[in-house]
């Protein structure tokens, strides 16, 4: 391998490690606001369900269920 060669092959490398460098911050970057947009979506999620939870064992909530079970009868 003649000197030019192996300064071709070295510089080659260094390129292709930086690219792979930069690539894979990349990934990183987009699975970092993945994952805040699934906290935001969870969040959310978890909050819809307590409003549900609390509708749902709420009195008032049994009180209309019987009503319309009356009302089937």
């Amino acid at each position: 391998m003649s000197v030019f060669q192996m300064v071709v092959a070295i510089v080659f490398i260094g390129m292709a490690g930086h690219v792979i460098q930069e690539w894979i911050a990349m990934r990183r970057e987009r699975n970092r606001k993945l994952d805040d947009e699934t906290r935001a979506r969870i969040e959310e999620l978890e909050e819809r369900i307590r409003t549900l939870e609390a509708i749902v064992t709420s009195r008032d909530y049994d009180l209309k269920k019987a009503f319309e079970e009356l009302e089937r009868e």
